[in-house]
């Protein structure tokens, strides 16, 4: 399993991505932008990641970037897109194909990574109850998918 990378984030392109959304993005994903800026998951059967609550798993495939010269690509594109409907301190960091989108909070004190189940394809999910618990950091994401 490996992740094609789109390149390299720049410290201020980054800087400037936590002013815009007012957050504090974690040491290990501001460390994984500088390395990979994003990238394509490589599609097998172990790209995902368990979600308890939904007793399912969670594909990855793609985790976006900054400036990546396709704005499909970019965290700034999706997280504007649908600002309105995520709680402050959220960013979408990645997608899932055949579900949703894969969310960084960052709460102050409640850092983590979830699921978001904007299209509502899990029964359990509504207008009030959609967004799920996937890892502590960015770290165990990436763990979990190569």
């Amino acid at each position: 399993m490996a992740i094609k990378s789109f390149g390299q984030a720049k410290m201020e392109d980054i800087r400037l991505i936590e002013k815009k959304y007012d957050v504090k993005l974690p040491d290990d994903y501001i460390n994984f932008l500088l390395d990979y800026n994003g990238g394509d998951v490589e599609l097998d059967d172990d790209n995902n990641v368990y979600v308890r609550y939904l007793k399912n798993y969670i594909h990855v495939d793609i985790l976006l970037g900054i400036n990546t010269g396709n704005t499909d690509l970019d965290i700034e594109k999706w997280t504007d897109d649908y600002k309105h409907d995520m709680r402050e301190g959220m960013i979408i960091i990645g997608h899932s194909y055949e579900h949703g989108f894969i969310v960084l909070n960052c709460y102050p004190n409640n850092q983590c990574i979830s699921y978001w189940d904007d299209t509502y394809e899990f029964e359990c999910s509504d207008d009030e109850s959609n967004n799920y618990f996937m890892t502590d950091t960015f770290n165990e994401l990436v763990k979990g998918i190569i």
